[in-house]
Parts: C-alpha cells; structure tokens; sequence
C-alpha cells in the first residue's frame, strides 16, 4: 500500500508546488494523476520515489517510510515502485473523421 500524508513541496524560490497532498492506494489498485501543465503531478511523481525531497509529510510503502529511507533502502523501495508518466499533447481533444484511424503505425 502506498500512503502520503501531507505532503508539502516548497521550491527554494517560493513556489510551492504540493500543498498538503495525502491519499492511499491499496495493494492491487491503479491511480491516475491528472491535472492542467504545472499543476504538480510531476513533482508529485518524483516525491514519491524521492527524486526530489519533499518539504514535508510523509510517504509510507507497504509498512516502510520513504522520507525516512537511506542508501540501500531507498533503491530497494524505488525498485519495488512501478510508475508510468504519459504526455500526450491534444490527446482525443476533438473525435476523429469516421473512417479514420485515431494513431499512426
């Protein structure tokens, strides 16, 4: 189970890009960040897997705090961690023609 409570990020320059984020995600369960450009999610992301150093909160991994992981633990939590990012720029914004095919192969 992943868990985050509270999870604050504040930039050196003053901007703050998580602002008391907390949710669960139980074993077993998929969970979709999105949002508009700038939004955050990519911190987010890094946060989780701290890529980046979260300002404050807590992220737990079945049982075991990430902020609190060093050196071997932590690459052992990030191994265990599966996370896939997709951009997609306009992505469906307006449906396709009938009779035209949506993605080129």
């Amino acid at each position: 189970m992943l868990k985050v409570e509270h999870l604050v990020k504040v930039y050196p320059n003053g901007t703050q890009a998580l602002r008391d984020v907390s949710f669960e995600v139980a074993d077993g369960e998929f969970l979709a960040v999105i949002g508009l450009s700038g939004s955050g999610k990519s911190t987010l992301l890094r946060c989780i897997n701290r890529l980046i150093e979260p300002t404050s909160g807590k992220i737990t991994w079945n049982g075991v705090d990430v902020t609190a992981a060093q050196g071997a633990d932590l690459l052992k939590i990030r191994r265990q961690i599966g996370m896939r990012t997709l951009r997609a720029i306009g992505l469906c914004q307006h449906p396709p023609k009938p009779g035209r095919r949506l993605f080129r192969r």
